[in-house]
């Protein structure tokens, strides 16, 4: 799972990384491996969000989404179809990493608007 930390970027707080299937295959990883990455990029410093993009079959990523206190990422997977605590959230999304990955970066970027 090296690669997916290479890959990770920081940007205006939220630091997030992508995890594709072929990723996942690659590593032979399981899902408690993926739920402890999104928990590992929420202890890097500078990030105040921490967002992990799991591809998944049919077109769908699930997202996990941490968040320091002082921001709540709830309200951000509730409108993308999900839900979760002020600091612990999540939501699974139609359509590819990067379509997903724009929208929620989007969504965000107004939680951490309206938080300013």
């Amino acid at each position: 799972m090296g690669s997916v930390f290479e890959r990770s970027c920081l940007e205006n707080g939220v630091l997030w990384a992508e995890v594709s299937r072929q990723d996942v295959a690659q590593a032979g990883a399981s899902s408690e491996t993926l739920s402890g990455l999104v928990n590992y990029l929420a202890t890097i410093d500078e990030a105040q969000v921490a967002l992990l993009l799991e591809e998944q079959p049919n077109n769908r990523v699930d997202v996990s989404l941490r968040a320091r206190p002082g921001y709540n990422v709830a309200v951000v997977a509730g409108s993308l179809g999900g839900g979760g605590h002020e600091l612990a959230a999540g939501c699974q999304v139609s359509g590819t990493l990067s379509e997903v990955r724009v929208k929620v970066l989007e969504a965000l970027s107004e939680q951490m608007l309206a938080r300013a």
